[in-house]
């Protein structure tokens, strides 16, 4: 069946919009580049340090069962998207403020995890409301692509000068936040989706 021009440009947008937003599923990989400068700033052990990371792996867990709730009750998913982005954006930008304490590092880490965390969820209910099935297959592709981005960039960034600009590498999730706000449908689109699922 033949998509009109208009479905498909709406198909297009959408799709880059959600595959942006999967592109925050290793977010919180960003920082370990300055593990071992990190480290030796706040005498910590490697375990101690790796905090940073494990940290937000246990609240993406949380994050997953919060946005399950959310979804059910029935909230706007473009809304809950540019929150759980806007929670990377402010966790990976707050240490640029302040970075004198490893607690304050910590709740960023945490903020930065429950946005991933929701980030990784959303994207696949978006594309389970607003887009063909074949879509999921690229999740994961952009996903590496985020994690590529995130600790190539970051390592590039502290390397330049000292572990606190490696955070400047969330701009990337301030980016995609301003991707999701100009792409990502308000609601859906009234497509006759089965008509194109399996495309």
């Amino acid at each position: 069946m033949k998509i009109s021009n208009s479905t498909s440009s709406y198909i297009t947008k959408t799709r880059i919009g959600v595959l942006a937003v999967s592109a925050m599923g290793m977010a919180s990989l960003a920082i370990t580049p300055s593990y071992a400068a990190i480290a030796r700033t706040f005498s910590l052990s490697n375990t101690g340090v790796q905090m940073l990371t494990s940290l937000p792996n246990l609240f993406m867990m949380i994050a997953g069962i919060v946005v399950g709730k959310l979804t059910a009750a029935k909230l706007n998913l473009k809304i809950l998207t540019l929150a759980a982005i806007l929670l990377i954006v402010l966790g990976g930008f707050m240490p640029l403020i302040y970075n004198s304490s490893f607690a304050f590092l910590m709740g960023c880490s945490f903020l930065v995890g429950l946005g991933q965390g929701a980030c990784t969820n959303l994207s696949q209910v978006l594309i389970s409301q607003l887009l063909p099935k074949s879509t999921m297959g690229l999740t994961t592709t952009f996903t590496n692509i985020g994690g590529i981005i995130f600790i190539m960039g970051g390592g590039q960034l502290a390397a330049s000068s000292s572990w606190i600009t490696n955070y400047w590498i969330y701009i990337f999730s301030l980016l995609v936040l301003v991707v999701a706000i100009l792409l990502i449908p308000l609601s859906p689109k009234d497509l006759k989706l089965s008509n194109f699922l399996c495309k």
